[in-house]
């Protein structure tokens, strides 16, 4: 598949328009470098720096992230995934040739600029570790947003263009923020004092860009694992390898927590759940069903309890997803009084509390759905739209000037009302947070009953998706026959 996706890219216009298009615009720059240089020597360094450096970024941040947005979309339009998986290539195999053939790319082209990069030694001092330094930062920084693009590039072209849209407001301040800080006077350049070399505390530096490396292959990681997922038979279950690859960001929380304090770890952790947090939204919106050979697989009989308990948040499907998260939840819940009580103090009870009412916000949505089947294929627009409503309500309760006792009831009533709703009560607890006197204990106990209310429903609405599992995983073919005459029944009991 590299081979393939290599000699095709090469011959496309994009990639020898950018070849020629590069040289021609850093051999105008370097003749106009030189004649500023003959009228004031030193001048042109910064001008050279910016062109250079401008235009490296532009191949790694942007032209081949770009291409990326075409990659699976052509061979869906063009209905050749189904070819391509009948052959000896894998789903994986597929999308890993087209990253990696996006990347040697992107490697030639920063290979056909090398030249200009060493024309800058005649301008001023260059140092040689830093450029290094900072071109394999814009190389890796290249390959999560192609990876990040490959994923977009199997969606829909409205959600194509308001992620494209989105993701260049995003590059854009940036950029800015990354070309101001090349062009820093001074030996010593940015990069230099980011790694340690000329601030104090430098060496424990080295663990910030360890970490960095960590959670940027997590992230290449979870992007690939989407690209494979659009073009994948149902067959394969990649919600296994899409929720396990939200777990390892926890890893190195207690480690920095014992050896270099809650300081250095809470950054780590904030990453992580944020990270499982998207991951369980995302996977909230993924309509999926379990086939048999998943459920024999994950829960079978022979496989033991915990086998079975593992299972069940790993299989396809909402009902899965949102087992997966109440684990990942109480996870994150129970590492913030063992890692961070003495950051947090007599807060730790109220942060443990908030990251609890995450559950009501990502599976309340879907529990609602549930009693609509019809809007079934707008999850992912019901899901979104819920937690956008539940996010302006909390803040227009929260923003009411209580001028008169009008609006001070208004305020008191819509208070007590988003407290209880399952996606306006996780942001009205982080406002209350600040506002010891009004996070109380009535609103704990009003809250403790709604999270009871939403799992009883939700036990109430997936008893057939349960049951279809334990069909599948306990009585082989004869649960098979079983579990489909379930679902026609099911079906034709929602028509």
């Amino acid at each position: 598949m590299l081979v393939k996706e290599l000699r095709q890219g090469l011959r496309t216009r994009a990639f020898v328009g950018a070849l020629i298009g590069f040289q021609f615009v850093m051999v105008l720059m370097l003749i106009g470098a030189f004649v500023a240089e003959l009228g004031a020597p030193g001048a042109a360094l910064g001008a050279v720096n910016a062109f250079f450096w401008g235009v490296l970024g532009g191949t790694f941040a942007v032209l081949t992230p770009l291409r990326g947005l075409a990659g699976l979309r052509g061979e869906i339009a063009g209905r050749n995934i189904d070819l391509l998986l009948l052959t000896r290539l894998s789903s994986w195999r597929v999308v890993l040739g087209k990253w990696s053939s996006l990347m040697a790319q992107a490697a030639l082209l920063a290979t056909a600029l090398l030249p200009y990069g060493v024309v800058r030694y005649f301008f001023g001092s260059v140092d040689l570790l830093d450029d290094l330094l900072a071109a394999a930062c814009l190389y890796g920084a290249c390959g999560v947003l192609t990876a990040a693009t490959l994923w977009l590039s199997a969606l829909s072209t409205f959600l194509r263009v308001v992620v494209a849209i989105g993701f260049l407001v995003v590059l854009q301040m940036a950029g800015v923020g990354f070309f101001a800080a090349m062009n820093i006077p001074g030996r010593r350049s940015w990069f230099y004092r980011m790694t340690g070399g000329g601030g104090s505390g430098g060496g424990d530096d080295w663990l910030v860009w360890a970490l960095v490396v960590f959670d940027a292959a997590l992230v290449l990681a979870f992007c690939l694992i989407q690209a494979v997922r659009q073009i994948a038979p149902p067959s394969e279950n990649h919600a296994v390898s899409t929720r396990l690859i939200s777990l390892p960001g926890f890893v190195p929380v207690p480690l920095l927590a014992w050896f270099k304090g809650a300081d250095a770890a809470l950054g780590q952790f904030v990453f992580a759940l944020v990270a499982m947090l998207l991951m369980c939204g995302l996977e909230m919106m993924m309509r999926g069903e379990p086939m048999a050979v998943q459920a024999r697989r994950l829960c079978g009989a022979g496989g033991g309890g915990w086998r079975a308990a593992a299972g069940r948040a790993l299989l396809p499907g909402w009902q899965s997803a949102a087992v997966f998260a109440a684990a990942g939840i109480v996870l994150a819940g129970a590492m913030m009084p063992v890692f961070f009580q003495s950051k947090l103090g007599t807060r730790t009870f109220g942060f443990v509390w908030l990251v609890a009412q995450m559950w009501p916000a990502l599976v309340g949505p879907m529990v609602l759905l549930a009693f609509f089947p019809r809007l079934k294929r707008l999850g992912w627009l019901f899901f979104l739209g819920m937690q956008a409503i539940g996010g302006v309500l909390s803040v227009m309760v929260i923003s009411i000037y209580e001028f008169n006792e009008i609006m001070m009831w208004i305020k008191y009533v819509g208070r007590m009302v988003c407290s209880v709703l399952p996606v306006c009560s996780f942001w009205m607890d982080v406002k209350l947070l600040d506002r010891a006197a009004d996070f109380n204990a009535s609103m704990v106990m009003r809250q403790s009953l709604m999270m009871g209310v939403l799992a009883l429903l939700y036990w109430w609405k997936t008893r057939p998706y349960w049951r279809r599992v334990r069909a599948f995983a306990g009585r082989g073919g004869a649960g098979d026959a079983a579990a489909a005459g379930e679902v026609a029944g099911e079906e034709a009991d929602r028509k």
